[in-house]
């Protein structure tokens, strides 16, 4: 009877910024594997992806394991903040060594953003429409993927790789701005939540998403 997880505020907002999320991801993916190739290195091409995931998995570990006293919605713009920072030199970078030290760097910074995404989703929607919601979100991301993938794919055939980089900064930069500009939106959001009797009520394990 609440209708659809869409329409309870600052969810569109978080689709958005994960939507921008996704379009890094799959922009990466595919200019990565094209810089290694031009590059004349294609046997790292696996190294660079591995040590993306592996440094992301680490900084959700350590981003995951601290509770922090930090609003959620300031906690998103670190971390859109941080990716974008380091995200931003990809098209500068000309060598596979380089790209091999940026990809392990920048991807400490993506777990925790998607930590803070569904986090995010999970504080903005009632419980019995927590799995739409995640949905929602997920489904987010994975357009922007689709798109970050289609697109980067156009860039470095007709443009170049540096291109296919700087697309994936576009995505990260409009999570960024997109996660700037909701901080007053998603923090009433919460707040109005908190104070709602029917989002204290626990989830039982079996509708545990």
């Amino acid at each position: 009877g609440e209708g659809s997880a869409l329409r309870f505020k600052g969810m569109t907002s978080t689709i958005l910024v994960a939507l921008g999320v996704g379009a890094l991801f799959g922009t990466f993916e595919v200019a990565v594997v094209a810089f290694m190739q031009e590059a004349g290195t294609p046997q790292l091409t696996g190294i660079t992806l591995a040590l993306w995931a592996a440094s992301s998995m680490v900084g959700g570990l350590i981003y995951g394991s601290r509770h922090l006293d930090t609003p959620l919605p300031r906690q998103m713009a670190y971390t859109t903040v941080t990716l974008t920072i380091i995200v931003l030199p990809l098209a500068l970078i000309s060598s596979p060594a380089l790209l091999i030290m940026a990809a392990a760097l920048s991807g400490f910074a993506i777990a925790p953003t998607l930590i803070c995404t569904f986090s995010l989703t999970q504080r903005l929607v009632p419980s019995k429409l927590l799995t739409e919601g995640l949905t929602w979100t997920n489904s987010g991301l994975a357009v922007g993927f689709a798109l970050g993938a289609s697109l980067s794919g156009i860039f470095v055939d007709r443009l170049g790789t540096a291109y296919a980089f700087g697309l994936g900064s576009l995505g990260a930069t409009l999570a960024m701005v997109l996660a700037l500009l909701a901080q007053t939106r998603w923090s009433a959001a919460i707040h109005s939540r908190r104070n709602d009797p029917a989002s204290t009520i626990p989830v039982s394990l079996n509708q545990d998403p």
